[in-house]
């Protein structure tokens, strides 16, 4: 899967590069994680068009509903649609130019520490399944039985208007933040706990979900759940700090 990357070049004026997300095949819970400092859910509701700008902290951009356009130097323009990645980088400089095309919602997962040419791995670029519905919002928890429960969440996106200086939900601390996590074939995992609390926006594939959609896991105790996967299903995690998200 292809994530698209503006940085600073010549001139002070932002280029596009193309990069293959770092996915983790399937494996053990103690993979390493991309250090991350919070995260953010966006919205825009209507059509419209920033003026040049950088920004404002090496993020990532993962489109949960709607479609919207990066514009770099020289008109160049990547199409953004639920499930796409976008690594703004371009913190110095002209930097970019964004374009809503109607009600939008992404994620932003600031990721300062990153280093982006680290890890990279040659996977196949895979198509998104259409999207029949805007994003849903659900929730695994452990009940006082002791057994998982699913149930749907209200949540509130930050209009895109919203200062930067808002505070973001904080992820893990000690160097520990998101990670691009992939199973390629058919999978059925058996009863299991979450390892930690954790938002997971589904990408592409299959999974009793839809690209865009975010399932909030904290079922870190009791009996757990059942994660049935298809079609080289893809999925970014970020693990939340203490207090994030509380009910």
């Amino acid at each position: 899967m292809q994530m698209s990357r503006t940085r600073n070049g010549p001139g002070n004026k932002s280029r596009f590069e193309d990069m293959l997300a770092p996915f983790v095949k399937q494996g053990a819970r103690g993979d390493a994680l991309i250090p991350a400092a919070g995260a953010q859910f966006r919205r825009t509701v209507s059509e419209q068009a920033s003026e040049w700008h950088p920004a404002p902290r090496r993020q990532l951009n993962v489109w949960l509903s709607g479609r919207e356009e990066i514009v770099a130097w020289d008109d160049l323009v990547r199409s953004l649609a639920p499930g796409n990645l976008f690594l703004a980088d371009d913190t110095t400089g002209e930097g970019h130019i964004i374009r809503n095309h109607g009600e939008a919602r992404r994620l932003w997962v600031s990721m300062p520490d990153w280093d982006p040419a680290a890890g990279v791995s040659p996977l196949p670029t895979v198509r998104s399944a259409a999207i029949s519905r805007g994003p849903q919002f659900m929730r695994v928890f452990t009940g006082a039985d002791g057994r998982s429960h699913l149930e749907p969440m209200e949540w509130h996106y930050l209009e895109q208007a919203t200062s930067q200086a808002t505070p973001w939900i904080p992820a893990t601390g000690g160097g520990e933040g998101g990670q691009f996590r992939r199973w390629a074939s058919e999978v059925t995992l058996d009863f299991h706990t979450a390892p930690r609390r954790q938002l997971i926006v589904t990408l592409s594939g299959e999974a009793e979900v839809e690209p865009g959609d975010v399932l909030l896991a904290e079922d870190t105790t009791g009996q757990g759940h059942i994660s049935r996967y298809r079609n080289d299903r893809r999925a970014i995690i970020v693990p939340l700090g203490e207090g994030a998200l509380a009910r």
